[in-house]
């Protein structure tokens, strides 16, 4: 999950990140460059940990949220979000599903964690405030009595 990002330059996707800690060649990498990129993985895994978004049934269902932002997935919205303090630091770093499971995982920084938990504890009434009803095709029905007394 941390070595696979999603680009700008892939698919015209906005606001993504590619990843790349070393790079990939047909040949062998030499010691002192191997050694750096390890050290770059190293402190890159340091510095984030992954949060778990829960109540999430698919997250690249497109959605026509309709207006000037047009048909977007779950996973567009929230690579796009960004940070209250700095509006050009994105919140979430990466998002996927767990290889081993079927949970949705999000990479978030150290120093955003409990910005990000709190967007991701309420995120269907957020998305329902923004965007309209339609964003509740993402989520379960748990998910929507749950969070009914909210909205």
């Amino acid at each position: 999950m941390f070595n696979r990002g999603r680009g700008a330059d892939v698919a015209n996707l906005s606001d993504g990140r590619v990843f790349q800690f070393c790079e990939n060649h047909f040949k062998f990498q030499n010691t002192d460059r191997v050694r750096h990129c390890w050290i770059m993985q190293k402190q890159f895994l340091g510095a984030h940990t992954s949060t778990i978004i829960h109540g999430v049934t698919d997250l690249d269902h497109a959605v026509d949220l309709g207006g000037t932002i047009g048909v977007k997935s779950l996973r567009e919205i929230l690579l796009g979000m960004k940070t209250k303090e700095q509006h050009f630091w994105p919140l979430f770093i990466a998002i996927d599903y767990d290889t081993f499971g079927d949970e949705i995982c999000a990479v978030v920084h150290l120093g955003l964690i409990a910005e990000a938990t709190t967007v991701l504890s309420y995120l269907p009434v957020y998305l329902h405030t923004q965007f309209g009803v339609q964003t509740w095709q993402w989520f379960s029905l748990e998910c929507k009595n749950e969070m009914s007394n909210y909205t």
